[in-house]
């Protein structure tokens, strides 16, 4: 791993290449960031600024918002894959499961509610980032203009089915698409990430210290966020998709309300629909 003091400037010519970043949180981090996307977009790469904190969405957050983009792209010139991989895009997005045939359900997801018995198995979860990786690899062939460069805030704190998705990205279509990473992440947790960035020849690992000013705490009205966890419950409580969507929102809007008690509650829902989905970690 090479140690720098400032953040190169994107070139196609270095990739594959990951970038951690290690700075304070901020707007001047975000605004390096999105610099870095800015330029790459400007020599034809297809490039995304995302917000990878679990706080904000839940588990695919960041994700969720790249993925967005590919199933526009593909809705309108090979729907075939979006059926294809209805079954991933499902998870990252309950709410399709209201206007698509999903494919591939296994008995655990497809039987009525009191007579799922088990929950799924890790590897399935494993398997999900698996088929997100073609789908990305399949939208890359058909409407890419150029390398796949992702510039990810509060990667620290993404969820671990996320990290998963852009090293093995990296591992498995780096080099074939080009792919630059720049992963942010707070100061003092680099020895931690550069393992999982898998450093070796193939895909050079840069480590980039920065002086940043970090933005001074959030405050919150207490009451207008409870206010809006009621009605967020209200709806969650409609059933299970409703509820898959809405939980990491209603978390995020107790969390700040100072009600401790639902807090726990909601965590604790959250803690058992996530283990029933295998995403233990």
């Amino acid at each position: 791993m090479s140690v720098h003091t400032e953040l190169p400037t994107y070139s196609p010519t270095s990739a594959p290449r990951t970038i951690l970043l290690e700075a304070q949180p901020g707007r001047d981090r975000r605004a390096l960031l999105e610099h870095f996307r800015d330029e790459a977009k400007q020599l034809n790469a297809e490039a995304f600024f995302l917000d990878c904190d679990f706080g904000r969405n839940g588990l695919w957050t960041g994700l969720d918002d790249f993925l967005a983009r590919v199933m526009d792209d593909l809705g309108e010139s090979r729907p075939e894959l979006i059926e294809e991989h209805s079954y991933e895009l499902a998870i990252v997005f309950p709410a399709l499961r209201r206007t698509m045939q999903i494919r591939n359900e296994s008995l655990t997801d497809s039987g009525p509610a009191d007579e799922r018995t088990r929950n799924f198995s890790v590897d399935r979860a494993f398997r999900i980032v698996q088929g997100l990786i073609d789908l990305t690899d399949e939208w890359h062939r058909l409407h890419a203009r150029g390398p796949l460069v992702f510039a990810c805030d509060f990667f620290d704190n993404a969820g671990a089915l996320v990290r998963r998705f852009f090293t093995d990205l990296m591992r498995r279509r780096g080099a074939d698409r080009g792919i630059v990473l720049v992963l942010a992440i707070e100061p003092g947790k680099v020895e931690s990430w550069s393992e999982m960035a898998h450093d070796h020849d193939d895909n050079p690992v840069d480590r980039i210290t920065l002086e940043l000013a970090a933005d001074p705490p959030e405050t919150f009205d207490m009451e207008a966020m409870r206010a809006k966890a009621d009605e967020i419950e209200r709806v969650a409580r409609n059933g299970s998709i409703d509820l898959q969507e809405l939980l990491p929102k209603l978390i995020w809007h107790l969390e700040r309300s100072g009600d401790e008690e639902r807090l726990i509650l909601w965590k604790a829902i959250a803690f058992g629909v996530y283990n029933h989905f295998g995403f233990y970690e």
